[in-house]
């Protein structure tokens, strides 16, 4: 999904798309950055069917050692859902001139 920052009737808006060249919107239309931000949030977790499987870094490593959890996950990976969200496509910019 793209962040895309619009402009129409006179307000700025934020709303998401699956991809630059597609923009039907997948969200509706929010006022606010926090708004987009808030509502991908929810829908990338309400995907995920399974258990956290990253390691708590408030948890020390003797207890993962008497522990049942399998990580396999590299300190390197990062999620989907762990990305800095950030605006893809500005057509605000365009519009408001």
């Amino acid at each position: 999904m793209k962040l895309v920052k619009d402009y129409i009737s006179g307000c700025t808006v934020y709303y998401w798309v699956s991809s630059p060249e597609k923009t039907e919107a997948l969200s509706p239309q929010f006022r606010t950055f926090a708004q987009a931000e808030e509502w991908w949030k929810e829908c990338m977790f309400s995907r995920v069917n399974s258990p956290e499987r990253r390691r708590d870094s408030r948890v020390s490593e003797k207890q993962y050692e008497n522990s049942d959890i399998q990580i396999d996950l590299s300190p390197d990976e990062t999620r989907l859902n762990s990305r800095t969200i950030k605006v893809d496509l500005d057509l605000h910019k365009e519009k408001a001139q």
